[in-house]
């Protein structure tokens, strides 16, 4: 109605261009994904997850047989993970400054030998215990994966000292759901994962308030239980392994209208155009060629993802992208130079037939 795109090629193009754009929208989607994804190592790596229980800076260094291989610094009750490093033994040294709890530490220095596997995450907890900082390496390992149902994840992990006794670590929710665990003395250990429904939690250690737990969908989290090296009193901090959903269902709704869009433009003006420019005797051919194309980008898509080019989705997605706009670029360039095919009708013949067959190498043949 506009006098807009009112030639088949002209809409093909801009459906071909929105296609190119769907693509794009999808790639930026997925690098605000990524950011929420669980980061597993890779085949031949491994991780370190250090979680600090000391409210001071920390200084670390990990080092091997060949050397010095990594030198970290983990702030105040914070934790970290160290990413990609290869299998093996290593020595870690951990140091605080010495203005860090000056009326309580003796000794500023700890170390400990740390094992990691390949495709496994070690977990460490950097306490105090007595007068020494003293770092710990967990039994078992840390397990990035997000839950399959929706909800979070949460391993305990807890030092109660000489409590003498095993505590109970009541998880307890506004709707009166709660979530058990047993927390054992004379050391430093971690449960076991369990999933956790979605919502606000209350700690409970015994009858003892330890503050509050947010579960968030698809985090997975590390909650330390221990006790606080200035005021020896127990308390709790959680710790984030993965970081929780944050990318709502309804941001496909923009991609998924533009590639609408422009499948209806290209897609189904195409079929059309294929049957209108087509031969006669060809029309069924044509679109069944038309419909073809399909298949090839099919096979297009199977060798990107089986030939794995690309380490993560969003670039295959503007690789696409970038496929499509070249592939518009050449075909606006042949549209330009196009030259339809002209169907004349009855009426451009100056025939009507009224009955019968009409001969028309004879005009008065249509008057009868």
């Amino acid at each position: 109605k506009c006098g807009l795109l009112v030639k088949p090629l002209q809409r093909m193009t801009v459906g071909g261009i929105l296609t190119a754009g769907a693509f794009f929208v999808s790639g930026f989607l997925e690098m605000e994904m990524m950011k929420t994804y669980a980061k597993i190592p890779a085949v031949g790596f491994s991780d370190i997850h250090f979680m600090n229980n000391i409210p001071c800076h920390v200084s670390l260094q990990l080092s091997n047989s060949t050397g010095l291989v990594h030198e970290q610094a983990i702030d105040a009750l914070e934790n970290m993970v160290l990413r990609d490093l290869e299998p093996g033994t290593y020595s870690l040294d951990m140091e605080v400054s010495s203005t860090c709890l000056p009326a309580i530490l003796s000794q500023r220095t700890g170390q400990v030998e740390v094992l990691t596997h390949d495709k496994e995450v070690t977990a460490v907890f950097l306490g105090v215990d007595g007068g020494t900082v003293l770092p710990s390496v967990l039994d078992g390992y840390d397990d990035p994966e997000k839950d399959h149902d929706a909800n979070g994840r949460m391993k305990v992990v807890y030092d109660m000292g000489n409590f003498g006794k095993t505590t109970n670590l009541t998880l307890k929710s506004e709707s009166d759901e709660s979530v058990s665990f047993k927390l054992q003395p004379n050391g430093v250990y971690g449960s076991n994962y369990s999933k956790i429904h979605t919502g606000n939690y209350e700690i409970l250690m015994d009858d003892l308030s330890l503050g509050n737990l947010q579960v968030d969908q698809g985090g997975v989290y590390s909650l330390i239980v221990a006790r606080d090296p200035e005021t020896n009193i127990h308390r709790s901090l959680t710790h984030t392994l993965t970081t929780p959903n944050s990318v709502h269902i309804f941001w496909l709704l923009p991609q998924i209208f533009v590639i609408t869009v422009g499948e209806i433009m290209f897609s189904v003006t195409g079929l059309e155009f294929s049957y209108s420019q087509a031969p006669e005797s060809m029309k069924s051919v044509l679109q069944a060629a038309w419909l073809l194309t399909t298949a090839f980008g099919n096979v297009i898509v199977i060798l990107v993802a089986e030939a794995k080019a690309f380490d993560d989705r969003a670039s295959e997605f503007f690789m696409f992208a970038c496929l499509m706009l070249v592939d518009m670029g050449i075909f606006m360039w042949l549209a330009y130079r196009y030259t339809p095919r002209y169907v004349r009708s009855e009426a451009d013949n100056g025939m009507q037939m009224k009955n019968g067959v009409a001969n028309i190498n004879f005009k008065n043949d249509t008057d009868l």
